[in-house]
């Protein structure tokens, strides 16, 4: 796994969901950073429940709670 200094994850984080959108694979992102496709999940997981609370998960099987 790479060694990033602390302020380093912010703009790999939001370079991980510009990649998740442009059609990455999770797998393929942490590749591209040296890190886990763990991390990756959870940092995108993490940014779709501080855009939208209501959101369980991220991805193609992405669904809204139900109020």
């Amino acid at each position: 796994m790479a060694s990033y200094k602390q302020s380093d994850y912010e703009a790999l984080r939001r370079r991980c969901v510009e990649l998740h959108q442009a059609g990455w694979k999770q797998m393929a992102i942490a590749q591209a950073f040296g890190l886990t496709q763990s991390w990756v999940s959870q940092t995108l997981n993490r940014i779709a429940e501080a855009v939208d609370p209501r959101r369980v998960g991220v991805g193609l099987l992405e669904r809204q709670v139900e109020e």
